[in-house]
């Protein structure tokens, strides 16, 4: 099953619109975006235009996430039972050189929870409760391709 979401995702491409109306998006549940996220990275494009630069971020299977733009921040990352991946950054390391901060990230040192769906094509897409839609996955690689060996 694993084998089948890397496959998917790595065929993607990274789009910046949101999914047309009337189409039905599937809604990953717990158990499939744990699968999808842990222990990999991934390259995702945010919808924001303040912030519209793909990153990379890492969803370590320790809980630990670290995402890297101009600079690198971390936080900690969990599934909860509500099909939703949560994270929770270190404000302490928050990057100089990074795009204003919105609700999206955790901006005011709260937890920022998100669902993924599927599209027709394929295209997993990242929703906040607050905002909406705030992204796209596009490439996904397992392990920490940035950590220094």
């Amino acid at each position: 099953m694993r084998l089948m979401f890397l496959v998917a995702i790595s065929s993607g491409v990274l789009v910046m619109t949101g999914c047309g109306k009337g189409e039905d998006l599937k809604t990953l549940s717990s158990a499939e975006i744990e699968i999808l996220l842990k222990g990999n990275t991934v390259t995702m494009e945010s919808a924001f235009i303040a912030q519209s630069r793909p990153f990379k971020q890492y969803f370590g299977a320790n809980g630990i996430t670290v995402q890297a733009t101009e600079n690198k921040r971390t936080g900690k990352w969990h599934v909860d039972n509500s099909n939703n991946f949560c994270i929770l950054w270190d404000m302490s390391q928050k990057p100089v050189k990074m795009a204003k901060e919105t609700a999206a990230q955790g901006a005011d040192n709260t937890e920022a929870c998100f669902q993924v769906k599927q599209d027709s094509q394929g295209k997993f897409k990242v929703y906040s409760a607050t905002l909406g839609y705030v992204g796209t996955l596009g490439k996904i690689v397992s392990g920490n391709p940035g950590k220094p060996k």
